[in-house]
């Protein structure tokens, strides 16, 4: 390489930098064969009733105790029908009658969850189930099954093959956060099944144009009410939450909202009144707001507006006063911001961590301190009368705090050599950084998790 090339490589890596992004937080993502196999050895009750219990596990659903694994309920409970099965789905041999696309259909003969096909054959998989027809017991099983024999003998049966598309990535694991916040607004008949938004249908990291933030998400679509959402992850808060309508479209039209606007906090609060002009007009009434990290977004019925959030919480949740319901999230790795509703009748209440009061106050926020980083936490908020008897009390939320980062540290150990048709970087390893985002001259380059 010539000195003067070289000198002109210089210049171009002296606006080079490395971002180090925290870790993700505690969402758990899993791979239903897996989970599967831990019930192996113990009584799975019947085939229906197993294949409930796993998807239960990772957040879903298959319908309710009286609809539990029809074929009916698989297509209204985020599955899909496909040609052919790929690890984690279910096989389902039924017979086709005329009740067969019905809750009530009693049809089926057997389920189990697909893992690979036996090699050298066709037709015969390796599969996880509970129950299996031809045993006279409960028992979960890995086993070879090959369902077009077992149906051949079974007159007007068929094989069908069911997927689970909700909070599915491209490796076939499930987001436990998104499914809870799926089925948490209703499921397919409020939301729709998964769409293509430019990404794919399955659950993604979308990255802000500027390559700086990014945030967990899957689209949705429901073609009854032509109405598009999206379910997006918090790592903060420790789940996930639905955008809809107008603050769906604010924050999907912006390529840099991961960035600009971060994560949400909240889902949709409805009918929330500006007591005191924090954002314009003192007692005006907004439809709905929804928070986010970094902002507010405001719907008044006829304007759509974004402010800055500046730590703004809503310290009052609307609530019917009968029942109690709980903001939380991490502040800090050391830190968890807990908020509730007002419960009729309430003198004071109670806040619980992992099964303990740590307090009990008369306002409707707290901030429990002195925390341990990286941790789960169960949060649950308890009303009490003036006698100290509960009134009401919300579920138990799980809040992770993060991993303590030291950010002040500048120092990375970037190292950097070039021959005559490469750049080589390198830098040094940090157990808290997930991935590093490379810059050269300004421009995002490329991100990875190696260094």
């Amino acid at each position: 390489m010539s000195k003067e090339k070289w000198r002109s490589v210089i210049v171009c890596l002296t606006v080079l930098s490395l971002v180090g992004m925290p870790a993700l937080g505690a969402d758990v993502t899993y791979d239903i064969i897996s989970q599967a196999k831990e019930y192996i050895g113990q009584d799975g009750g019947t085939c229906k009733a197993f294949i409930n219990q796993v998807i239960a596990d990772i957040g879903g659903q298959v319908g309710s105790a009286t609809t539990l694994g029809y074929r009916d309920a698989y297509l209204k409970y985020g599955f899909v029908e496909v040609n052919q099965p790929q690890q984690g789905d279910v096989i389902q041999t039924s017979n086709p009658s005329l009740n067969h696309f019905w809750e009530s259909d009693s049809k089926i003969y057997h389920s189990a969850f697909y893992e690979q096909l036996v090699e050298g054959s066709l037709s015969t998989y390796w599969v996880v189930d509970s129950n299996f027809s031809d045993s006279s017991d409960q028992l979960v099983r890995y086993h070879q099954w090959d369902p077009y024999t077992f149906v051949a003998a079974r007159a007007g049966h068929q094989v069908y093959f069911y997927r689970l598309i909700i909070g599915r990535d491209g490796n076939g694991r499930y987001s436990k956060w998104i499914l809870q916040a799926y089925f948490r607004h209703g499921g397919f008949s409020s939301i729709g099944l998964p769409f293509d938004n430019g990404a794919g249908t399955n659950t993604h990291q979308w990255y802000s144009a500027n390559g700086l933030a990014s945030v967990v998400t899957q689209d949705f679509y429901n073609s009854g009410t032509d109405k598009y959402y999206a379910i997006i992850n918090s790592e903060s808060v420790g789940k996930a939450f639905l955008l809809k309508e107008g603050f769906r479209w604010l924050y999907t039209s912006n390529p840099n909202a991961p960035y600009e606007y971060g994560e949400p906090l909240t889902d949709e609060i409805k009918n929330w009144t500006d007591t005191t002009g924090r954002f314009g007009v003192t007692g005006k009434i907004y439809d709905a707001i929804q928070l986010f990290d970094l902002v507010v977004m405001l719907w008044d019925g006829t304007t759509l507006e974004i402010k800055p959030r500046n730590g703004f919480i809503i310290a009052i949740i609307p609530g019917d006063g009968q029942n109690l319901d709980v903001v939380t999230y991490a502040q800090s790795a050391h830190a968890i911001y807990i908020t509730y509703n007002a419960i009729t009748g309430a003198n004071r209440y109670a806040i619980l961590l992992n099964g303990s009061v740590v307090v009990e106050t008369s306002t409707l926020e707290y901030t429990a301190t002195g925390l341990t980083p990286d941790t789960d936490y169960l949060v649950q908020v308890a009303a009490l009368d003036t006698g100290g008897n509960q009134i009401t009390a919300s579920v138990q939320e799980i809040v992770r705090t993060p991993v303590e980062i030291d950010d002040t540290r500048s120092d990375i150990g970037l190292s950097v050599s070039a021959d005559s048709l490469n750049i080589y970087v390198t830098w040094g390893a940090f157990p808290e950084v997930s991935f590093a985002i490379i810059l050269l001259n300004g421009v995002v380059y490329d991100s990875t998790s190696n260094n």
